[in-house]
Formats: structure tokens, sequence, C-alpha cells
């Protein structure tokens, strides 16, 4: 599984350490030429809002998430209902 993170800093980075041992590849999406995660995967260097770059790292990964803290992810409007609450995502054990 190929996951898209925008976002290339150090949870990026912890999010790599830890998928890598179980098969995960990554694409990151970071403006900084330097970004802490670019060593553990592809580093697509551009903006957040690059909508082109956005849809780059869409097509090439199976999902995208977000690492950045800065970065406040807008849900399409189909997907808003299910976004509202955590707990409506995933029953606490």
């Amino acid at each position: 599984m190929k996951i898209g993170v925008i976002g290339g800093g150090q949870l990026g980075r912890m999010m790599a350490l830890a998928g890598t041992p179980l098969g995960m590849n990554f694409a990151f999406l970071d403006p900084a030429p330097d970004a802490c995660a670019q060593a553990l995967g592809e580093h697509i260097r551009a903006d957040y809002g690059d909508q082109d770059h956005l849809r780059q790292l869409a097509d090439e990964v199976d999902l995208v998430t977000s690492s950045s803290r800065a970065c406040q992810p807008r849900p399409w409007p189909s997907s808003r209902s299910s976004c509202r609450s955590t707990r409506a995502q995933k029953p606490c054990a």
C-alpha cells in the first residue's frame, strides 16, 4: 500500500518509520526542500494548497492523510457527515 502524506515533517517521518516495516510505501507533499521525511519516500515539493500537485499525490497513492497541524483538511461534502465525530468513525475498545 502506498500512502500519501500532506506534510513531510517529524510526524510524517514517524508515520513512515512505523509503516515501512509493515510493507507500506510513502509519498510526501511538502514545500520544504529539506523535509524530514523525504529520505523515507517520494518527496513532492509543492505548497500545501497547490491543486495540481495535490492531485498528482492523490493519483499516485492508495490513500491520503495529513501529518501537518498547520494543514487543516476540508472534507468533501459527501464525507462531511462521516467526519463529524471520531467516535462515529471508530468505536473505542
